[in-house]
Protein backbone atom coordinates (compact mmCIF):
# COMPACT_ATOMS: atom_id res chain seq x y z
CA UNK A 1 0.00 0.00 0.00
CA UNK A 2 1.08 3.36 -1.11
CA UNK A 3 -0.17 6.98 0.56
CA UNK A 4 -0.38 9.56 -1.62
CA UNK A 5 0.33 13.07 -0.06
CA UNK A 6 -0.99 16.23 -0.54
CA UNK A 7 0.33 18.13 -3.04
CA UNK A 8 -0.11 22.13 -3.78
CA UNK A 9 -1.23 23.69 -7.05
CA UNK A 10 -0.54 27.86 -6.16
CA UNK A 11 -3.70 29.63 -7.52
CA UNK A 12 -1.79 31.48 -10.27
CA UNK A 13 -1.38 28.06 -12.11
CA UNK A 14 -3.85 28.48 -14.24
CA UNK A 15 -3.92 25.08 -16.39
CA UNK A 16 -7.34 23.40 -16.48
CA UNK A 17 -7.38 19.93 -14.61
CA UNK A 18 -3.95 20.12 -13.48
CA UNK A 19 -4.52 18.75 -10.51
CA UNK A 20 -6.23 15.38 -11.89
CA UNK A 21 -3.43 15.17 -14.62
CA UNK A 22 -0.74 15.28 -12.24
CA UNK A 23 -1.99 12.72 -10.09
CA UNK A 24 -2.81 10.50 -13.33
CA UNK A 25 0.49 11.05 -14.63
CA UNK A 26 1.57 10.05 -10.89
CA UNK A 27 0.19 6.73 -10.39
CA UNK A 28 1.17 5.52 -13.67
CA UNK A 29 4.35 5.93 -13.02
CA UNK A 30 4.28 4.54 -9.53
CA UNK A 31 4.91 0.99 -9.86
CA UNK A 32 7.79 0.90 -11.85
CA UNK A 33 9.35 3.77 -9.79
CA UNK A 34 8.19 2.15 -6.50
CA UNK A 35 9.90 -1.46 -8.10
CA UNK A 36 13.03 0.17 -8.81
CA UNK A 37 13.66 1.69 -5.64
CA UNK A 38 12.32 -1.26 -3.27
CA UNK A 39 12.00 -4.13 -4.96
CA UNK A 40 8.58 -4.64 -4.88
CA UNK A 41 5.18 -3.54 -6.68
CA UNK A 42 2.13 -1.84 -5.13
CA UNK A 43 -0.98 -2.90 -5.51
CA UNK A 44 -2.62 -0.30 -3.66
CA UNK A 45 -2.38 3.44 -3.58
CA UNK A 46 -4.99 5.50 -0.51
CA UNK A 47 -5.73 8.82 0.04
CA UNK A 48 -7.56 10.58 2.52
CA UNK A 49 -9.77 13.75 1.78
CA UNK A 50 -11.32 15.82 4.27
CA UNK A 51 -14.66 15.46 3.13
CA UNK A 52 -15.84 18.39 5.15
CA UNK A 53 -13.40 20.99 3.65
CA UNK A 54 -13.02 18.98 0.20
CA UNK A 55 -14.85 17.07 -2.47
CA UNK A 56 -12.32 14.82 -3.75
CA UNK A 57 -13.01 15.39 -7.33
CA UNK A 58 -9.47 15.78 -8.77
CA UNK A 59 -9.37 12.08 -7.24
CA UNK A 60 -12.22 11.15 -8.75
CA UNK A 61 -11.25 12.77 -12.31
CA UNK A 62 -8.04 11.10 -12.35
CA UNK A 63 -9.08 7.71 -12.53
Amino acid sequence: MVDNPRFLILPWMAISNLGSHILSLVRRRLPEDWTARYGTSPVLCETFVEVPRRSGGIYRASG
